[in-house]
């Protein structure tokens, strides 16, 4: 059975309203069952609310963002938001900018990821898996917009494997006989709408949870994979947010996203090189989220620091004595090419694998974190 023949039933159950557009399931995700927006996964420090669908999470607001990947800040007044200077109540406007869809490698049993994407009639790209050799985990990349599918939505797949670059294992192909090239392992994830991929923002997808499979079980299994998770159940999902590029012109903005799906809500500090002391930038990162609307704008840049001396480190919400994790960043900042942080800029941080602390397992990769790539 292709993949395009296992989608096609599940979009036609899985499809949630979402504001003005649609967000649709996937066939290799656990199913849930509350397809509505859940009131008690909102995003920290202002952060957008979560609606679920089967493999699919979307951050989910009005004024600030755009169409179901909208960006927003959950009703609070902007002046309230982490430290950020308000105008009396008004909400911000997120400025149109360059369209870009950029992929995360959050899947914590596989190192490896390459991503697909298809029409939900079954057209896959006459291309190889993008990026060629795949993304080691936490990896990043842009998406070349112009060859995503011209016929409006797009299935997204992923595809793990030691060979994921062998010119003949095409996407087209991949979704018509998945099993042709059994060296690769291909799953659908979800299918985001044409609008957000179009829009003139950045769409930020992210691969999460595990895939499963033959001894990917043991005792810490949900804490690296997710609630619900287990060698036949795979929790993989695709988490799409639409991070701000708002930032004021002597400030340098900083948001966050969460994509993992093993982590329970955290606060979000970051420890800048200067003098060393975190300071906090995001509250309560729940699942999905994209936090906070505006950005963060504590600091100038010069504050912040070097990106390869900063680390970030997360907490149990409002317990900086409690630090659950701490990730140096300098590696983030070098599969992102990022070598410096500006003022007037935008920076966003997303994390991804099993819940903070646990670490790498037998089978399964521990939290880390991903810097999104400047605007070209």
């Amino acid at each position: 059975m292709s993949v395009a023949s296992r989608v096609g039933p599940l979009i036609a159950r899985g499809v949630v309203a979402l504001g003005a557009a649609a967000a649709v399931s996937a066939s290799c995700s656990r199913d849930r069952s509350a397809l509505e927006q859940d009131p008690t996964q909102a995003g920290g420090g202002g952060g957008a609310a979560v609606s679920t669908a089967i493999g699919l999470v979307t951050a989910t607001t009005g004024d600030g963002g755009y169409g179901a990947f909208g960006v927003g800040n959950g009703g609070r007044d902007p002046s309230s938001s982490n430290g950020q200077g308000g105008d009396g109540g008004a909400r911000p406007v997120e400025p149109d900018g360059p369209n870009r869809v950029v992929v995360v490698h959050g899947i914590a049993d596989r190192d490896r990821l390459a991503f697909c994407f298809a029409s939900p009639a079954g057209e896959g790209l006459a291309v190889a898996p993008f990026p060629k050799g795949g993304l080691w985990f936490a990896g990043v990349a842009d998406v070349d917009v112009e060859a995503l599918p011209t016929s409006g939505d797009a299935v997204v797949m992923v595809v793990s494997g030691a060979e994921i670059d062998l010119e003949e294992a095409s996407c087209a192909k991949l979704l018509a006989e998945p099993g042709a090239t059994p060296e690769l392992e291909v799953a659908a994830l979800g299918l985001v709408p044409e609008g957000a991929l179009s829009a003139p923002r950045i769409l930020v997808l992210a691969a999460t949870g595990c895939l499963g499979g033959e001894d990917h079980e043991n005792e810490l299994m949900e804490q690296a994979c997710g609630a619900g998770y287990g060698a036949l159940s795979p929790t993989a999902s695709l988490v799409a947010a639409s991070p701000s590029r708002l930032a004021a012109p002597d400030r340098l903005g900083i948001q966050s996203i969460g994509a993992s799906l093993a982590a329970a809500p955290f606060d979000v500090l970051l420890r800048p090189n200067l003098d060393g002391v975190p300071f906090r930038v995001t509250e309560a990162l729940s699942w999905g989220a994209s936090a906070p609307f505006p950005p963060n704008q504590e600091r100038a840049a010069v504050y912040v620091g070097v990106p390869a001396q900063l680390s970030t480190i997360v907490t149990l919400p409002n317990d900086d004595e409690v630090p659950l994790d701490e990730i140096d960043l300098a590696g983030a900042a070098e599969r992102a090419g990022i070598n410096t942080f500006s003022d007037g800029e935008a920076i966003t941080i997303a994390f991804v694998g099993a819940q903070p602390g646990l670490g790498d397992g037998p089978w399964w990769h521990g939290f880390d974190a991903v810097l999104i790539p400047k605007d070209p």
